[in-house]
């Protein structure tokens, strides 16, 4: 009786092992799994999607394989299988960059000497008030885009109806004789009035003009060359093409599966027209004659994206820099996870600050704000 008992507790041991084991055969497997494809998301971030349209798709999964590979490194830690860590560590090293796209730990501190305001006005909430009789959005929008005292302010999705009392934005925010305006319109409504992008400089203006696309678009590119402290500084204000996916369609269940495809090839469009729109800012930014650089606005596209990663390859971003936190510009519940605006600057430039803030939520944006110092005046 003794042997048998101690045959089947034998049994069951073995049994226990081979079960542990195999487990540990799947987990690894798993992770195997998610290093390759943390790999080849950081391999398609470099990709143009004019050359493989779904691309995009993969570099935007980024994230999702970096908190995975975390993950496991725990898991394998809390289990002191130190040597199977090795996997998921090499690739966390590989793509670190990508972890402080998402990620800042930065406190700003000094003034600078000039700062930069972006903010996408989503025209001012025109047609959400346009039934209303205060329209108080609009004027609380309008108010604080006036009350701001930064030296240049860069506006995307600017409105201007200059037969309206509320909607007469370019004058009104004009009416500080310290700022010079710069509006570049896209187009006009049947009331005359006018959509565009917006540069306000309180520094003399020696130039201004527009980025050409390739394509008709609504979506633009500006600049102004601003003399600031005897220097001269280029600041660009962009707004790359929209994705144009209805929030509402996204709270639907039944309804965004209905539409989940034509979510996905409306992404992909929109990525291969971004990718060929930075493509001319960034033959514009190479024939710049100016050392000092800002360029702000809204990208549309994630940190992983091949929008992002060019202009990386030219500047800095002032998120990455002084930053703090995730940084997530774009004002939703449902998509509140996108960091889309953006503030890049030259390495010529000191970047003193970041600032998203989250209180003015007017707009489907937040608007962001970044201070800056010349390097050769710091020199002196």
């Amino acid at each position: 009786m003794e042997r048998k008992k101690l045959q089947s507790i034998t049994q069951k041991d073995k049994k226990k092992t081979y079960h542990r084991r195999a487990w540990v055969r799947f987990i690894l497997f798993v992770n195997r799994f998610v290093c390759i494809a943390a790999l080849l998301s950081y391999c398609a971030a470099f990709v143009p999607p004019t050359i493989i349209s779904w691309v995009s798709l993969l570099a935007l999964s980024i994230p999702v394989w970096q908190v995975f590979l975390l993950f496991f490194v725990v898991l394998w830690v809390q289990r002191k299988r130190f040597q199977l860590t090795t996997y998921s560590l090499i690739c966390l090293a590989l793509g670190y960059k990508f972890l402080f796209y998402t990620f800042a730990i930065s406190f700003g501190g000094e003034q600078g000497q000039f700062s930069v305001l972006s903010y996408n006005v989503h025209i001012f909430d025109v047609y959400e008030n346009y039934q209303k009789t205060d329209k108080s959005s609009s004027k609380r929008m309008i108010d604080w885009v006036m009350a701001d005292d930064s030296d240049f302010k860069c506006l995307q999705e600017f409105y201007n109806d200059k037969n309206s009392e509320v909607y007469n934005t370019l004058e009104q925010l004009s009416s500080d004789k310290s700022y010079e305006p710069y509006f570049e319109v896209v187009s006009t409504d049947n009331i005359g009035a006018e959509f565009g992008m917006a540069i306000f400089s309180k520094h003399p203006v020696l130039r201004k003009g527009e980025i050409m696309f390739n394509e008709r678009t609504p979506n633009r590119a500006i600049f102004i060359d601003a003399i600031v402290n005897r220097d001269t500084v280029r600041v660009y204000n962009v707004h790359l093409q929209s994705m144009h996916i209805d929030q509402e369609v996204i709270k639907t269940e039944n309804i965004f599966k209905k539409v989940f495809w034509a979510i996905l090839e409306r992404f992909e469009e929109g990525a291969m027209r971004r990718t060929e729109q930075i493509r001319a800012i960034e033959r514009h930014i190479l024939q710049c004659p100016y050392q000092n650089i800002v360029l702000c606005g809204d990208l549309n596209d994630l940190p992983y994206s091949f929008s992002y990663i060019t202009l990386k390859n030219h500047l800095e971003n002032s998120f990455e820099s002084k930053g703090l936190g995730l940084g997530f510009t774009f004002n939703s519940w449902v998509l509140f996870f996108l960091r889309i605006d953006n503030i890049f600057y030259s390495p010529s430039l000191i970047c003193n600050d970041f600032l998203l803030d989250r209180q003015v939520n007017y707009s489907d944006h937040f608007p962001i704000k970044s201070r800056f110092s010349l390097a050769s005046s710091k020199k002196e």
